[in-house]
């Protein structure tokens, strides 16, 4: 897992944000200006190694993949708020995740050519597709390959959920890559859920670090 740290002068809260995959992690770069922000992606592993102690308060904020991700990373951290984004506990699921097939699929078929078709089925409209491809940190293309083979094999071969108490949920109503049916179906005895007009990339849609501070 790559991490990265945004400090701010006396922070004692942070925010710790768990990035789709493949990702670029400049998309939560500036979420929670009164707060340090750990950015984590490229989730080859699941190892978080930080040294959580010096913090008063911790959030988490989650996107997609990066849900299953954080509820392994943070086991015996506390954490004071937790947002999941168009994410769930069962991420490799027909009924509570990304369907099976086009998971596999997509593994399958990865290439620079349904990599671009991704990233079009995951922004909602032409202007939040144009605002990601803009981002700083795009990566290559077999590093993302490396990542999704990882995770693949990771979701089928580890199912607890729950790990994590979450506070809050986030789903796109027009999600095309976790459907909104399947992520409202897992979250619905779980926490609160927020459904906003947007898609899988939430572009202008994140929870805000206020509910932590």
């Amino acid at each position: 897992m790559h991490t990265r740290l945004i400090s701010q002068p006396n922070a004692d809260t942070l925010l710790v944000y768990f990035a789709g995959w493949g990702t670029p992690d400049s998309v939560a770069e500036a979420m929670a200006p009164a707060a340090d922000v750990l950015l984590c992606s490229d989730y080859r592993d699941t190892v978080l190694n930080f040294d959580f102690s010096r913090y008063r308060r911790i959030g988490v904020l989650a996107w997609s993949m990066g849900v299953w991700v954080a509820e392994r990373a943070m086991q015996g951290v506390k954490v004071d708020w937790a947002a999941a984004v168009n994410g769930t506990g069962f991420p490799y699921d027909d009924q509570f995740g990304i369907p099976c097939a086009v998971f596999d699929q997509t593994l399958a078929r990865f290439d620079e050519r349904n990599r671009a078709k991704f990233e079009q089925r995951m922004c909602a409209d032409a202007d939040s597709l144009a605002h990601y491809r803009r981002l700083d940190g795009h990566r290559s293309q077999q590093s993302l390959h490396d990542e999704l083979s990882f995770l693949h094999q990771a979701v089928q071969a580890d199912h607890h959920t729950d790990l994590l108490i979450w506070h809050e949920a986030w789903i796109g109503a027009r999600d095309r890559i976790i459907p909104a049916a399947n992520q409202s179906a897992y979250w619905q005895s779980r926490c609160p859920v927020i459904e906003f007009d947007g898609g899988h990339y939430p572009y202008t849609h994140w929870p805000r670090w206020n509910e932590a501070t």
